[in-house]
């Protein structure tokens, strides 16, 4: 399999991209709760959970391929 470097920037990129998510998703769910958990609010913080997740793992996985030696 061919591993490819991604730029520095980039992989902080992700990583700051999915902790605001995250937060957000946060805060979301935070509001949600105290009205009631209201449909549209519940599905903006699945968005924003999701998001996130995928930041943080593209930033891990950048990490990783890149400290690999085999």
């Amino acid at each position: 399999m061919a591993e490819h470097s991604m730029p520095t920037p980039l992989r902080w990129l992700y990583f700051v991209i999915g902790a605001g998510a995250l937060v957000a998703c946060g805060i979301y769910l935070g509001t949600a709760a105290a009205e009631g958990f209201p449909t549209w609010r519940i599905l903006r913080a699945v968005m924003f959970g999701l998001i996130g997740i995928f930041g943080v793992l593209r930033y891990g996985e950048s990490k990783r391929a890149r400290g690999s030696d085999g």
